[in-house]
């Protein structure tokens, strides 16, 4: 297996939103060709696409819609003693 870690900051747009990314590409080879597969990662959100390449099909999954949860918030009262 081949992987090549690109500290490019690519922006890409989705219907989500824009993300400043970098992406993660690795070819695998078979016997009639390669594996070939595009993983693009945003900070504080993941992986928020994907492309899968065999030869002449395709598959993309990309991020539709992220929602960032809040931390829950520490009472004084109960939390936990040292």
């Amino acid at each position: 297996m081949r992987a090549v870690l690109l500290f490019a900051a690519i922006v890409v747009s989705f219907a989500a939103g824009r993300y400043k990314t970098i992406v993660v590409r690795s070819e695998i080879p078979d016997g009639a060709g390669a594996l070939r597969s595009s993983v693009w990662y945003a900070p504080e959100v993941g992986m928020v696409k994907q492309v899968i390449a065999d030869g002449d099909k395709t598959i993309t999954l990309s991020l539709e819609r992220f929602e960032k949860e809040s931390a829950p918030k520490i009472n004084k009262k109960n939390s936990p003693k040292p």
